[in-house]
């Protein structure tokens, strides 16, 4: 928590030489340039989908490859940095795609009070703290908690998924009238974006917009 939060103090910290997060080489960036390219190809040319319950879902790559292991990087092995790396990524295609004028505010999917303290941070929102930073949009962790700690949902079945997460999200009245650009790792069942989306949308939210890392190649939708 402490590191992360002392880069996001200090922004020039992270211009600092360091070593690639992917290779563990010597760089001058967090991720060096064979790495970024094995990223890079992983990068969708179709970006929006309609995921469960008419959610628009843009995902800026195919959960496979380098982009596969440097996600799970992030959530299970500690490398908060690509969370910031990834941001970025987003932050630029979501620019050069010229989204439309929607006055978006991010919001990032939360985790349990449970899982922030075994973790020490919360991947959706480093991901989508930069990715408000690169596009000058207004981000709002505060906006979205969860109620209750749930059990992961990569060992569940999709009726067990939707037991799981159902009621597990809140949102904030400050939501209302807003239009939301809801930020997460990963789209797999879309369970989880789903029953975040329908907690904003009880809270008054006008309009909510997945915008996710990455995505199965062989998931449609949920």
């Amino acid at each position: 928590m402490f590191a992360t939060l002392a880069q996001k103090l200090n922004p020039a910290a992270w211009l600092v030489p360091t070593t690639c997060l992917a290779c563990g080489r010597k760089a001058k960036q967090s991720v060096c340039t064979n790495c970024h390219q094995g990223l890079v190809q992983e990068q969708r040319t179709q970006a929006v989908i309609v995921g469960q319950g008419g959610v628009k879902v843009w995902a800026w790559g195919t959960y496979r490859g380098a982009l596969e292991r440097a996600l799970h990087q992030l959530k299970y092995s500690g490398a908060y940095g690509w969370g910031r790396v990834m941001g970025e990524m987003m932050a630029q295609a979501w620019l050069k795609q010229g989204q439309d004028q929607t006055p978006w505010q991010v919001v990032a999917v939360p985790l349990s009070q449970e899982r922030w303290q075994t973790r020490g941070y919360n991947q959706a929102e480093e991901i989508s703290y930069t990715f408000a930073r690169w596009t000058g949009l207004r981000h709002h962790p505060e906006w979205l908690t969860r109620t209750r700690a749930t059990q992961a949902q990569f060992s569940l079945g999709a009726e067990e998924r939707a037991a799981n997460l159902k009621g597990a999200f809140a949102a904030s009245i400050a939501v209302k009238g807003k239009c939301i650009l809801l930020v997460d790792d990963i789209y797999t069942t879309g369970t989880t974006v789903a029953e975040a989306v329908a907690a904003l949308k009880a809270a008054g939210a006008v309009r909510v917009m997945a915008v996710v890392v990455a995505r199965p190649v062989f998931r449609q939708k949920a």
